[in-house]
């Protein structure tokens, strides 16, 4: 995907929120039942959605000869003020004990190896690094109840933007969000837009930055690749 097509749709969808007036009743319902769902996660361990990792979509095989590839796990973490957040810390497919770095090559392996360690259960997903890989990622968190699939109707355009781009489009292991991935090329980019503080709703644009990005393979419909 082109730097100037994550401008517009950040652009455009911002622009939308901001003067769209009142929130539907759609989106309210999604935000009450994604609070409700934020209660549960602080007591057990997330539930991981996940698709068929071993036969990804034709968008993702491309991704799957570089050597970029990482497993993450859910870790519960504890802040300063006592509040406590599940988070996916990379860890490296050698050792899935190690913590995996998102700008170093040595602590990355192959697509087989991180798919392996899935299957075996010993970790709860795959990702990919993408310091210098020319992909970009737009995620959009906290806007889909993954119990009915009801989405934030601002999400939902721009995901169907993304789509009409041939753009590969997923939902995130969290259940509760989307990724977009495609081709990019240029400077580093990361920027987070947080769109409804009180649901926590946010877009994150990220291009070859020093960040890795979960797959799922849920995706949403068949791409012929990522552009």
């Amino acid at each position: 995907m082109r730097s100037d097509n994550e401008q517009r749709f950040v652009r455009d969808m911002c622009r939308r929120l901001v003067h769209g007036g009142e929130p539907t009743k759609q989106a309210q319902l999604v935000a009450k039942n994604l609070r409700a769902g934020a209660v549960m996660a602080t007591i057990t361990k997330p539930k991981t959605y996940c698709g068929d990792l071993e036969h990804l979509s034709a968008a993702l095989q491309p991704l799957t000869k570089e050597k970029r590839w990482l497993v993450w796990d859910w870790k519960l973490r504890t802040a300063k003020d006592g509040t406590q957040k599940w988070t996916k810390p990379p860890l490296q497919v050698r050792d899935p004990r190690r913590l995996a770095k998102s700008n170093d090559p040595k602590t990355w392996g192959p697509f087989s190896t991180a798919l392996a360690l899935v299957l075996a259960r010993r970790v709860a997903g795959i990702g990919f690094a993408l310091a210098n890989a020319n992909v970009a990622a737009i995620d959009i968190d906290k806007v889909r109840d993954p119990n009915s699939g009801l989405t934030t109707p601002w999400a939902e355009e721009l995901i169907n933007e993304a789509q009409q781009l041939g753009c590969y489009v997923e939902i995130t292991p969290s259940g509760t969000g989307y990724r977009i991935i495609g081709r990019a090329v240029g400077a580093p980019v990361q920027r987070k837009f947080t769109l409804d503080r009180k649901t926590k709703a946010a877009i994150e644009i990220y291009r070859n930055t020093e960040r890795y990005i979960t797959i799922s393979a849920l995706g949403l419909a068949s791409a012929a690749s990522c552009r």
